[in-house]
C-alpha cells in the first residue's frame, strides 16, 4: 500500500509539472514569435521612415533645382539658348517634384500617416509654378531688364513651398521616432515573458527532480522506514538485561 501511494503521488505530481512545462512552452512560444514578429517590425518601420525621408529630401533637392533654374533665366535668359536651356531645366525639376511627393503621399498612406500637410505642399507648389509661368510670358530676351522685372513678379514665392518640405521631413521623422519607441516597448515586454518564461521551466524541472528524489525509498518521502518487525537482530554486544532481541 506504501508503494501504491507513492506511485499515485509521483503519477500526479508528473501530470502537474507537465501540464506546467506545455503551459510554459505554449507562453514560451508566444513570447519568441513576438520577439520575432517585433524585429520584424522595427526593420519594416525603419525601412519605410528612410525611404519616405529619402525621397522627401529628393523632391526638396529637386525644389532647389528648380529655383537655380528660375535663378539662371533671370540672369542669363537674355540669350536664347540659354534661354531654352534653363526653361527646360525648369520644367523638369518641376516635373521631378510632383513626383516625388506623389511618391511620398502613398506610401504615408499606406504608413497611416496623415498626408494633410503634403497636399498643402503639393498645392502650394502647383500654384507656384503657375506664377512661374505667368513670369516667363512677360520676359522679353531683348529687354536687358527682362530678369529684374519677372523677379519682381515672384520674389519670395519659393519660401513657402521650402517651409512646407522642411514640414513634412519634420512629420516623417516624428513618426519614425513615435514607431522606434513604441517597436522598443514591444519588445522589451516579449522579452520579460520570455525570460519568465525560461525562470518558470527551470523551476519546473527542479522541483520535479526534487520530487523524484524524495520519493526513492530512503529519500526522505512516504517509504516506510526501518521497523521493529523489519529487524532480524538489535544488539548491541552480549546481551544485557532489558534488551530486546529478536530472531
Amino acid at each position: 500500500m506504501p508503494n501504491l501511494k507513492i506511485r499515485t503521488k509521483l503519477l500526479l505530481f508528473s501530470l502537474a509539472i507537465s501540464t506546467l512545462l506545455i503551459f510554459f512552452g505554449f507562453v514560451g512560444t508566444y513570447g519568441m514569435n513576438a520577439m520575432l514578429g517585433n524585429t520584424v517590425e522595427i526593420i519594416d518601420d525603419a525601412k519605410a521612415a528612410s525611404t519616405n525621408l529619402i525621397t522627401i529630401e529628393s523632391a526638396r533637392i529637386h525644389f532647389k533645382e528648380q529655383v537655380q533654374a528660375w535663378k539662371n533665366i533671370l540672369v542669363r535668359g537674355n540669350n536664347p539658348p540659354d534661354f531654352e536651356k534653363y526653361v527646360a531645366e525648369f520644367y523638369l525639376h518641376e516635373r521631378e517634384v510632383q513626383h516625388m511627393l506623389d511618391v511620398t503621399g502613398k506610401s504615408m498612406r499606406k504608413e497611416g500617416i496623415s498626408t494633410e500637410q503634403l497636399e498643402v505642399l503639393r498645392s502650394k507648389h502647383t500654384e507656384l509654378g503657375i506664377k512661374y509661368r505667368i513670369a516667363l510670358t512677360s520676359f522679353d530676351q531683348s529687354n536687358p531688364n527682362a530678369g529684374k522685372i519677372a523677379d519682381t513678379q515672384v520674389r519670395g514665392v519659393d519660401r513657402n513651398v521650402a517651409d512646407g518640405l522642411t514640414s513634412v521631413v519634420l512629420q516623417i521623422e516624428k513618426r519614425a521616432i513615435e514607431n522606434t519607441a513604441q517597436d522598443l516597448k514591444d519588445a522589451e515586454v516579449a522579452s520579460d515573458m520570455a525570460k519568465n518564461t525560461f525562470i518558470g521551466l527551470v523551476l519546473a524541472g527542479t522541483l520535479g527532480r526534487t520530487q523524484a528524489v524524495q520519493a526513492e525509498p530512503g529519500g526522505g518521502g512516504d517509504q516506510p522506514g526501518l521497523g521493529i518487525a523489519d529487524v532480524g537482530v538489535v544488539t548491541a554486544g552480549p546481551a544485557q538485561p532489558g534488551v530486546l532481541q529478536h530472531v
